[in-house]
């Protein structure tokens, strides 16, 4: 029997960001051109790679942050980053379509 491929339907896709003081990194799930969950998420310092947090989304609306670094005065930039990366990532998500997409 001869397997085809037809369409992609969904992808988990690693994905990246940075601001002038720090990197984020993680997996996006999207399906269409909707960001499903976002998992596996960390926060680190440009410059020396220091490890802040990790955070994942599976809703919008929804994040859980775990801080790993850094001192408590840091926790509410660091919520910032995380959210404004997500809805970064879910409004580049909006313009494409994975669907679409060849494999």
């Amino acid at each position: 029997m001869e397997i085809k491929f037809n369409s992609l339907q969904q992808a988990t896709i690693g994905v990246s960001g940075s601001d002038i003081t720090y990197e984020c990194t993680g997996n996006a799930n999207i399906s269409g051109n909707v960001l499903n969950t976002f998992e596996g998420g960390n926060i680190t310092k440009k410059g020396d790679g220091t490890h802040l947090a990790t955070f994942s989304s599976f809703r919008d609306g929804q994040m859980s942050i775990n801080f790993e670094g850094g001192s408590p005065e840091d926790w509410p930039n660091l919520i910032e980053v995380a959210n404004t990366f997500l809805s970064d990532l879910r409004e580049k998500v909006g313009t494409i379509d994975v669907s679409t997409m060849k494999i």
